[in-house]
């Protein structure tokens, strides 16, 4: 994510783009987050079962 972002300032001029892709890269971090989460807890629920 860091990587990306620091990206974005580097190589793009437009203010508003670079707002937009931010925000872009912050909706799929966090969906990332949670996909984490789930298989964490998918990953439990399988130790528990088995």
């Amino acid at each position: 994510f860091d990587k990306a972002v620091a990206d974005i300032f580097e190589n793009e001029t437009d203010v508003k783009n670079i707002i937009k892709y931010k925000e872009v890269l912050s909706a799929l971090e966090s969906a990332s987050d949670k996909c984490k989460g789930v298989a964490n807890v998918l990953e439990s629920i399988t130790v528990k079962h088995s």
